[in-house]
C-alpha cells in the first residue's frame, strides 16, 4: 500500500517504464517514465532529495534506451539535488558515473575521465579498496585515459588492479590489465 499513495507511487511507474523497455515496448515506456517524471514534479517539492534515487534509475535506463540527451537532462535534475549535501557520499559518485556515460556518448572522453575521476572519490569511501565496484571503476578510468592516450596515468591505474581479484571483471580485463599494468 505504500507505493500506491503519492509520492511514492512514482517508484512503481518509473519501474514499470524500464521493464517496458527491457521487453521492448519502448513508447510504453517513454510514456511511463514521462508519468513518473511528472509525479515527481507534482507531489514532491523540487527540493526534496528522496527524489534522486529514482531520477537516477531514470537516467540509467534511458542511458541504456540510448537515449543520452534525455539522461543527461534528468541526471541535471539530480546533481542540482545533491548538491553540496551529497558530495562525500555514493549517491554524487553514482550521478559522476552515469553523466560520464552521457559524456562518452557525446564524444567528450575528456570530460568523461574527468567525472570518473571524481566518481572515484565517492566510491571508494562508500566500498573500499579491493571491491569490485571500485576495481570496475578504476578499469573503466584506466581504459578510458588509455584511450586518451595518457599512458603513464593508466599505467599507474592498471598497476593498481593487477593484484586484484579480476575474475569479477571478466578475462578480457584482466587480460588488459596483465599487458598493460607495468
Amino acid at each position: 500500500m505504500h507505493y500506491m499513495d503519492m509520492p511514492q507511487a512514482a517508484w512503481p511507474r518509473a519501474q514499470r517504464a524500464l521493464l517496458d523497455f527491457e521487453v521492448g515496448e519502448p513508447a510504453r515506456g517513454e510514456t511511463g517514465l514521462v508519468e513518473a517524471l511528472t509525479l515527481l514534479g507534482e507531489h514532491w517539492e523540487q527540493a526534496d532529495p528522496r527524489r534522486i534515487p529514482l531520477l537516477l534509475d531514470i537516467a540509467a535506463g534511458l542511458l541504456e534506451r540510448g537515449q543520452p540527451a534525455l539522461a543527461g537532462t534528468v541526471l541535471e535534475r539530480a546533481a542540482l539535488l545533491a548538491g553540496p549535501v551529497h558530495e562525500s557520499f555514493g549517491v554524487r559518485a553514482r550521478i559522476d558515473r552515469l553523466r560520464a556515460q552521457v559524456a562518452r556518448a557525446a564524444g567528450d572522453d575528456a570530460r568523461a575521465l574527468e567525472l570518473l575521476n571524481e566518481a572515484y572519490l565517492g566510491t571508494d569511501g562508500d566500498f573500499g579498496m579491493g571491491h569490485p565496484e571500485l576495481d570496475r571503476l578504476n578499469l573503466e578510468r584506466a581504459d578510458l585515459a588509455w584511450s586518451l592516450g595518457d599512458r603513464a596515468f593508466a599505467e599507474r591505474l592498471y598497476g593498481t588492479l593487477k593484484d586484484h581479484d579480476l575474475d569479477p571483471l571478466g578475462p578480457e580485463a584482466a587480460a588488459r590489465v596483465r599487458s598493460r599494468a607495468p
